[in-house]
């Protein structure tokens, strides 16, 4: 099998440049979008980020701590309602093998 012939090319491009605004809004609500913009540039600019290794460094390292410090904020925070809420919970609640001693003649 050969090589894709223009049209099939044109109809890939066509493709991926219209999933291109849906990628970016994925990428963007998970927090993950300035990572993948650190990564177009350190493989799409090999010159640019050869001159400047610090500053691209510099730049990976923060894009990977945004989404950690994002999600992780938010997981803490359910975890400290979910505490919250299985307290208030446990406090309410009656036992079901409670025993009322009137029940009983002893």
């Amino acid at each position: 099998m050969g090589a894709p012939n223009m049209w099939v090319q044109i109809l890939i491009a066509l493709l991926a440049i219209g999933a291109l605004p849906t990628v970016i809004t994925l990428l963007a609500k998970i927090r993950l979008l300035p990572l993948a913009v650190s990564m177009l540039l350190a493989y799409g600019a090999p010159t640019w980020a050869a001159e400047h290794q610090t500053a691209l460094l510099v730049a990976l390292i923060l894009s990977v701590l945004y989404p950690l410090l994002v999600w992780g904020g938010k997981f803490y925070t359910w975890w400290q309602e979910e505490q919250y809420l299985r307290g208030k919970l446990l406090a309410s609640a009656t036992p079901l093998n409670r025993v009322d001693s009137s029940e009983y003649d002893w």
